[in-house]
């Protein structure tokens, strides 16, 4: 459990402007471009124009934008 916990920790935040891809246990999976980043967590805006917020622990991952 720690080593899976320092993983999450270690994972280095996005940019502004970077394409993620966030899976929320309770409603999904989404997709959007960064727009804020703040301490623990970020802000991206979806392709429908709504924006979410995703804490650095949770389920996320940066896509490649090719």
């Amino acid at each position: 459990l720690q080593k899976y916990l320092g993983s999450i920790v270690a994972k280095k935040a996005p940019k502004i402007g970077d394409k993620v891809e966030h899976t929320c246990t309770l409603n999904g999976t989404f997709q959007g471009v960064v727009i804020e980043v703040l301490s623990t967590q970020f802000i991206y805006k979806t392709a429908d124009g709504h924006d979410r917020f995703c804490l650095f622990r949770e389920i996320w991952k940066k896509l490649d934008e090719s």
